[in-house]
């Protein structure tokens, strides 16, 4: 018999002898899926086969084993058995989660401490922390072209301490622009 068969049986008999059969094909034809599983279980609350439903949804969300799936577990199966062990889930992979992340944190700052150390100490180069400021005639004596006002915010950059060196540049462009090659300790020049 095919679902809407069996659904009319059981409207029609509620008591009748074959109850139990056709609460087990129907709890049958239910289907696998989650969205299957909710549909019968909103159709059919006080079905005998609850307890079965509520394990096979549990373990079809557990399978999956994401957040979103935990939460959406949560949110449509409230009356699961279940839903203690969901939130319990929750909580782990949250945690887990704000750990990859504040672990991902310390690497980064890591290694641009790194980066610095090596900037300043092979080449003196040295990190300006970024901001903002006011730009242009703030004092009403200035020219023309000062005006208006108005605020510029520049991200962090590094700058060196002193000028970059014939030797430097050679190092890194693998070239050197200067007219007057006096030597590796010498500023680069013919460069913008």
């Amino acid at each position: 018999k095919s679902k809407t068969d069996l659904e009319i049986f059981m409207e029609s008999y509620p008591n009748g002898a074959y109850r139990n059969q056709a609460d087990n094909k129907l709890w049958l034809l239910s289907g696998q899926s989650i969205e299957s599983i909710k549909a019968y279980l909103s159709k059919y609350p006080n079905s005998p086969f609850k307890k079965a439903a509520d394990k096979r949804v549990w373990n079809l969300v557990n399978a999956k084993n994401s957040l979103e799936q935990y939460e959406r577990f949560i949110i449509d199966f409230p009356d699961n058995r279940f839903v203690g062990f969901a939130k319990l889930k929750v909580s782990k992979l949250k945690q887990a989660e704000q750990e990859r992340l504040e672990k991902e944190r310390i690497e980064r700052e890591r290694l641009e401490k790194e980066k610095r150390e090596r900037l300043e100490s092979e080449f003196g180069i040295v990190l300006i922390k970024g901001g903002c400021f006011q730009m242009g005639d703030i004092f009403g004596d200035g020219g023309s072209d000062e005006k208006p006002v108005h605020e510029v915010c520049l991200d962090d950059f590094y700058l060196g301490k002193n000028e970059v060196t014939q030797g430097q540049y050679q190092k890194i462009m693998r070239s050197n622009p200067s007219s007057f090659k006096n030597g590796d300790n010498y500023p680069v020049e013919k460069v913008s």
